[in-house]
């Protein structure tokens, strides 16, 4: 079962999750050691963590059942710090067979608010 409150959480942009996909944790202190994937989060996805740096924060990351503009395989990545969810972003990516293997390519980050689902 999923977390409920991710479920709440993407329902009211109009989000619906295929399936977990990962889930890491950042113990309090530690954002500062992942610096370049902190930079990346502020810059495509428009979500400053710097506020938790001193607070443990979990990012988990579903695939949505939606597609976006062509994209198969979206993801959205969640983050949450003390049971409350403080942000979260699109990953647009493309699924294709390729030689009897399923192969990801990942495209843009967005901004949760940049699509609505069902499109």
């Amino acid at each position: 079962m999923h977390n409920q409150s991710h479920v709440t959480y993407l329902k009211k942009y109009g989000w619906t999750i295929k399936q977990f996909s990962s889930e890491m944790k950042y113990d309090a202190g530690s954002l500062s050691s992942y610096e370049e994937r902190m930079r990346q989060v502020k810059n495509e996805a428009q979500l400053d963590l710097s506020p938790y740096r001193n607070k443990a924060v979990t990012e988990t990351a579903y695939v949505l059942h939606e597609n976006i503009n062509g994209y198969n395989h979206v993801k959205v990545y969640i983050f949450e710090s003390d049971h409350t969810i403080i942000g979260a972003y699109l990953a647009l990516n493309h699924e294709r067979l390729d030689n009897d293997k399923y192969k990801i390519i990942e495209g843009e980050i967005l901004p949760m608010n940049a699509f609505r689902g069902g499109n």
